[in-house]
């Protein structure tokens, strides 16, 4: 399996890159989940036990390719993919990720 990763930063916007080459991800279809880096996730509460997860700064199905539902298609050419709406139960859209190559 192919794993393609990027940081996104503050507008949205990520590259991909693959493996110690660093070039961007091969043409294809992909599933796509969202992993938050530590400066990402909520703190935990003061008094609170350190072992408790702390809590996702998006509903927690994205941080899976299974459940996320999120897809993207890599052609073989550069790449300006729309962005990916991420979506809360019962609510509008809650962020945006545009998706580049």
């Amino acid at each position: 399996m192919i794993e393609s990763s990027g940081t996104i930063g503050s507008d949205g916007s990520f590259s991909l890159s693959t493996g110690v080459s660093g070039e961007g991800a091969p043409a294809g279809e992909f599933r796509v989940k969202l992993a938050p880096d530590d400066s990402m996730l909520a703190a935990a509460k003061p008094g609170t036990r350190s072992n408790v997860k702390r809590k996702l700064p998006f509903p927690p199905q994205y941080a899976d390719e299974e459940t996320s539902g999120l897809k993207v298609t890599v052609k073989p050419e550069p790449n300006d993919l729309p962005p990916i709406r991420l979506e809360k139960p019962g609510l509008k859209s809650i962020a945006s990720i545009r998706v580049r190559d």
